[in-house]
């Protein structure tokens, strides 16, 4: 989302970007913050054509901003981009932000960003709108062949490095620490991807300081449990354990720190990244030998 919104301002097009989280469900501060960031952007794209005025008063809701919308549109010109970030965090507000999309004129274009599946229906029959989710954040074949070039030779083959990416899910800095040491393997030239676990030493060492020191220890000790039960869901985890807390954390995980995905739109089960889930798994077996 970052490089969309910079990309338009780079372009001195109008462009919004606006957290919900950061928001906290309040919608005229999510109105208030659009307005401003749009208006702003014309004021310094220094075009021939005076910049809209912004309104006399705050937006007092996402309505108000649709309306300041339609009056400005000519100012703002033909490329208006407003981003949302962060909607699994407010999914009570999702109704009324669609709403506003529907009213605004056709040239304002949305990109909506969120680890859970929004739909945004109405939006999708009427108009285009792009809508990222995590996997977004992940290499695509292309981009992974990219990183599998090195000046000298290519690391791996485009079968292997296919493998390797399909094995890893497209998950960037995992996928470039096993190419990574794959270039660095100067006794073979072979990357044998289905020798590599969640516990190979390079992942490890990634898995324990980016993901598993940084957790708080009551959500690590959750995650070192959900890992032996394959997909995950509260009332799973609940009686696996005998507790009565797993909603939470696997709404902190879920949405906070997209360590689960969910296993289809019901949002029912969950699963780890199964590389994730192989270290999580292993230990867990340490600290629990019995």
């Amino acid at each position: 989302m970052a490089q969309h919104w910079a990309d338009r301002r780079q372009a001195c097009a109008a462009a919004a970007w606006v957290s919900i989280k950061e928001c906290r469900g309040d919608l005229q501060l999510l109105a208030d913050r659009i307005c401003a960031q749009l208006a702003a952007t014309q004021e310094a794209g220094g075009h021939d054509t005076p910049p809209p005025p912004r309104p006399r008063e705050c937006p007092r809701s996402l309505y108000d901003l649709a309306t300041w919308l339609w009056e400005t549109k000519d100012r703002l010109g033909s490329k208006v981009l407003i981003c949302f970030d962060d909607l699994e965090f407010d999914l009570h507000s999702i109704d009324e932000i669609e709403a506003f999309m529907l009213a605004t004129p056709a040239e304002v274009e949305f990109i909506a960003a969120s680890s859970a599946d929004i739909g945004f229906a109405r939006m999708k029959a009427r108009r285009e709108t792009h809508e990222l989710r995590h996997d977004a954040l992940a290499f695509n074949f292309d981009e992974a062949k990219a990183v599998g070039l090195t000046e000298e030779r290519r690391a791996a083959s485009e079968v292997e490095t296919y493998s390797l990416w399909k094995r890893t899910q497209g998950w960037p800095e995992i996928f470039c620490l096993l190419m990574q040491a794959a270039s660095e393997n100067h006794s073979t030239n072979r990357l044998i991807v289905n020798s590599i676990t969640g516990v190979d030493i390079d992942l490890d060492k990634y898995f324990r300081s980016t993901i598993l020191h940084s957790l708080p220890n009551d959500i690590r000790e959750f995650c070192l449990c959900a890992s032996i039960l394959g997909s995950v869901s509260a009332e799973y985890f609940n009686h696996a354990f005998q507790r009565n807390d797993a909603a939470y954390f696997i709404d902190k995980l879920s949405t906070e720190q997209m360590l689960l995905q969910p296993l289809d739109r019901s949002q029912t089960a969950y699963e780890f990244h199964p590389l994730l889930r192989e270290f999580l798994e292993h230990r867990f077996s340490v600290e629990n030998p019995a």
